[in-house]
């Protein structure tokens, strides 16, 4: 079994990745930004919720709490929520 990597299609390694340019404007929705800055409020709320964690504890690795919030706004099971960090989690899960 080979532990190298398949070789790239001939002319794949020509073309450059895409990336998103960060420019000097107000409103940058290439890169999924909001013009405007959260409500004040919001920032107070949130800042008080960070303020409750115990950031020198893991968190619940089986999300159970986050999955209990989420099944219950959809109506259905914890059992069929699925939380990961992301999507590459979830391929590697898979």
């Amino acid at each position: 079994m080979s532990t190298r990597p398949p070789e790239a299609r001939p002319g794949l390694n020509l073309i450059e990745g895409y990336h998103s340019p960060i420019v000097d404007v107000k409103v940058r929705l290439n890169v999924n930004e909001s013009p405007f800055p959260p409500p004040a409020e919001w920032e107070r709320e949130l800042a008080a919720k960070i303020s409750e964690i115990p950031f020198n504890r893991y968190p619940d690795r089986r999300a159970m709490a986050l999955r209990a919030e989420i099944a219950s706004l959809h109506s259905v099971s914890p059992s069929q929520v699925f939380c990961a960090n992301g999507s590459n989690e979830i391929l590697q899960l898979l």
